[in-house]
């Protein structure tokens, strides 16, 4: 079955975004090409432009919780993207490794957008 495609903003879906999924390297749910960014989906796959990036990190939520067995700490991780237009995305991601890889190649990809979360990049960014 062919996979659905969509902009996760709204946008249009370019010709090539299938060819460059294929090549993406997957890093559990979200998916890293040479143009876009994906976050695979049940029902399909949204996509952002690199181009349309500015800024990208990883967010980390620790919730309490008790077991049957006692209590413990569940971590949970997001990844956040900023386009240049404002708009925002929270991304959830299982494997906190598999967020910092997607970060990793997304640095190294797409030079231009600003990777890890900082108080100045938050002020940089709730601008845009």
């Amino acid at each position: 079955m062919a996979k659905k495609f969509k902009h996760a903003f709204g946008g249009e879906t370019p010709a090539n975004v299938a060819r460059d999924y294929e090549n993406a390297a997957q890093y559990g749910n979200v998916g890293v090409g040479a143009d876009y960014l994906y976050f695979d989906g049940l029902m399909q796959v949204e996509f952002v432009p690199m181009n349309e990036l500015v800024w990208a990190y990883m967010r980390q939520e620790d919730s309490r919780v008790t077991l049957c067995c006692g209590k413990g700490i569940l971590e949970t991780c997001y990844l956040i993207i900023r386009t240049a237009r404002g708009d925002k995305r929270k991304v959830h991601v299982e494997r906190k490794d598999d967020l910092k890889k997607a970060l990793a190649l997304l640095e190294k990809n797409a030079p231009s957008v600003v990777i890890g979360y900082s108080k100045d990049n938050a002020l940089r960014f709730e601008a845009v």
